[in-house]
């Protein structure tokens, strides 16, 4: 699982994600905001990405919807697709144009 670290703004509403070479536990660990990657399988026999966003801190989720994600792949904008799953790993995302591909 590849693990983005994400790079919180001091003023406005998107986060970039950033490539590493570090393990998903130093980045969940490090990090204030990050993404995890998830592979799923497709109906049409690709895989097909989703990121889950992490916090290192409890956060509510309705405090993690005010931000706009880029997307690690394409830097598109990515779309909420899934529920949070407790108060570090929030809503799970989906690149609408990844997805096309």
């Amino acid at each position: 699982m590849n693990a983005y670290p994400l790079i919180v703004p001091e003023k406005g509403k998107y986060l970039a994600p950033v490539s590493t070479s570090n393990t998903a536990d130093y980045v969940k660990e490090t990090r204030d905001m990050s993404l995890l990657e998830h592979v799923v399988d497709g109906s049409d026999g690709h895989h097909k990405y989703r990121y889950r966003l992490h916090t290192k801190e409890p956060t509510r989720f309705e405090d993690t919807l005010e931000y706009d994600i880029g997307c690690p792949r394409c830097t598109s904008q990515l779309r909420l697709c899934g529920r949070p799953l407790d108060a570090y790993d929030h809503g799970l995302y989906k690149c609408p144009v990844c997805d096309k591909h």
